[in-house]
């Protein structure tokens, strides 16, 4: 058992891991102890002795290997009451790869995670989730990210997302959808929505800018012009009144006997 724990330090420098001479020169000295989690593992560092002769306490600094779900992971970093604990590195064999904070168990304070896609969280945790602030790049190329608020591993707060195509929501979310106030800048367009959301759509009191200069100020359900609202057209003439439900409100759909001219 302790050549297969030898074998299972010497693989850590391929996957990622640094280790000083001087570290070596400990885990020289630690007792290497296997611990079976889900089928095999093995443990090298420090612990606190228990009465039960079998059993061990990982408190300090310690490195282990240990298979889950078919995918064998490795740790190094620190350990309190057999738990990981403060500042640690965690690898998994699918390409994954955690370096940070850690409480209990699970990822904790700030840390940044990767996936073997090229996509990858830098930012604040609580309890193994993202919660606080923080960045989320969803793809190697780097072109859709969102940055800010987080709560329970969804986009919960303030904070700015950026799709392939361009375009850009910066305002509130509540859980993982966009709700609340916020600016969308549309591609290739360049139209630009301010005002309330709801479930993703427009929703609420909001002025749309048309790159044309035309441009609706007024009420939104559900993604639709409904209710009062005011649309000015690119020759500075205006219409305003209200919207029933059915009548989409494009800007030809108002013939310019009805409409007013700006003062």
């Amino acid at each position: 058992m302790a050549i297969v724990a030898i074998t299972a330090l010497s693989h850590l420098a391929d996957i990622g891991f640094q280790t000083s001479k001087n570290e070596r020169r400990l885990q020289a000295s630690f007792t290497v102890i296997p611990i079976l989690i889900d089928g095999e593992g093995s443990y090298s560092g420090e612990y606190n002795p228990t009465d039960v002769a079998e059993l061990i306490d990982r408190h300090g600094s310690g490195t282990m290997r240990y298979l889950r779900d078919n995918i064998m992971l490795y740790y190094q970093g620190g350990w309190q009451d057999d738990q990981f604990h403060d500042q640690g590195t965690l690898v998994w064999t699918d390409g994954r790869k955690y370096v940070g904070g850690f409480d209990n168990g699970q990822f904790h304070r700030h840390g940044h995670l990767t996936w073997s896609n090229g996509a990858e969280y830098v930012g604040d945790w609580v309890d193994g989730q993202q919660q606080g602030q923080g960045t989320m790049t969803y793809d190697a190329s780097g072109n859709v990210y969102y940055e800010g608020a987080w709560h329970g591993n969804e986009r919960h707060g303030r904070g700015k997302y950026r799709w392939s195509s361009g375009e850009v929501y910066d305002g509130e979310w509540v859980d993982g959808k966009r709700r609340g106030q916020g600016t969308m800048t549309y591609a290739p367009s360049g139209d630009v929505y301010v005002g309330q959301w709801q479930n993703n759509q427009r929703h609420g009191r909001g002025i749309y800018r048309e790159s044309d200069g035309s441009a609706y100020d007024g009420e939104w359900l559900y993604g639709e012009k409904q209710g009062s609202g005011k649309h000015i057209f690119p020759d500075k003439s205006y219409w305003e009144g209200q919207l029933k439900e059915g009548k989409k409100g494009r800007m030809d759909e108002f013939p310019k006997s009805r409409r007013k001219m700006e003062d």
